[in-house]
């Protein structure tokens, strides 16, 4: 009876082998006595064939979405490389209409005759930051610095002594300024890395004789503002280069408020209120 049984379970197993499985061949391998090497159970593969079919139809679905996010994403490239392509445009002619003007200003107020003996150009832009707004635009002061060149100036110097604790040297390469001086061969000059001479302010009592008074009445200014702007101003010409902007105190920044670079950073903190005009003048 347990024989029986066991061949009975060896026949079922077999047809179930059989039904399911199907034989992979040998061919002609050169190999003898064996015609086969195993058999792939089927009911396996039917298993996993929904999985594979559904996977399929994901995949594609998938790469059809990837493909229309793609053509989307080469649009807007476009679109933008079009926009950069007008704005380039627009800025060529902008730099164009600068250097008209600039021209046209320097050769009403004598051109070539403005050069002194010297012929040293410092031209004194308004770069306190690298804000948007906050600067006179490169566009002007590359206009203004290739005029100079062009009239025969023998160096031309680009100065500023930038505040709010901001570093000349820095704001210069966020303006673009510093890429001014490399093309052209201006010579830039960071003013809070130069050393500096004591002057008294003038004008007012200092706040400890006079309620209105100044806070600080000593100050330190540049050497080289002093020696080649004050001392020999009949020497060197100096080309002020303002930007335009409101402020709380001055009212506007124009020519005059553009100077107040020249004191040191420190000095430039006090009386920065009611007394400022006087201090400008």
């Amino acid at each position: 009876m347990k024989k029986m049984f066991i061949i009975s379970c060896f026949a079922i197993l077999t047809l179930h082998h059989t039904l399911y499985s199907v034989e992979i061949p040998l061919g002609a391998t050169g190999i003898t006595g064996i015609t086969s090497i195993g058999y792939i159970d089927m009911s396996k593969v039917f298993d996993e064939y929904s999985k594979v079919k559904a996977s399929k139809i994901e995949y594609e679905k998938l790469k059809s979405e990837k493909y229309a996010q793609l053509e989307s994403m080469e649009k807007e490239i476009n679109n933008l490389k079009s926009e950069i392509e007008l704005l380039k445009n627009e800025n060529e002619k902008l730099k164009e209409e600068i250097k008209i003007a600039v021209k046209e200003i320097f050769d009403k107020a004598g051109g070539t005759t403005l050069l002194k003996s010297s012929k040293d150009v410092y031209i004194k832009p308004n770069g306190i930051d690298g804000k948007p707004y906050c600067f006179t635009r490169p566009e002007v002061v590359d206009a203004v610095v290739r005029y100079w060149f062009d009239a025969s100036a023998k160096t031309v110097y680009v100065m500023e002594n930038s505040t709010q604790c901001n570093f000349t040297r820095l704001v210069f390469e966020i303006t673009g300024y510093a890429d001014i001086c490399r093309k052209t061969g201006a010579i830039p000059i960071y003013l809070d890395e130069d050393r500096t001479m004591i002057f008294q302010f003038k004008g007012n009592a200092s706040s400890e004789h006079a309620q209105d008074g100044y806070d600080l009445k000593q100050f330190e200014m540049p050497t080289t503002v002093v020696e080649k702007l004050i001392y020999d101003k009949d020497k060197n010409l100096y080309i002020n280069l303002p930007k335009m902007k409101t402020h709380s105190m001055a009212i506007v920044t124009l020519g005059v408020k553009n100077q107040w670079a020249f004191p040191r950073h420190n000095d430039r903190r006090y009386d920065h209120n009611y007394n400022l005009h006087y201090k400008l003048v």
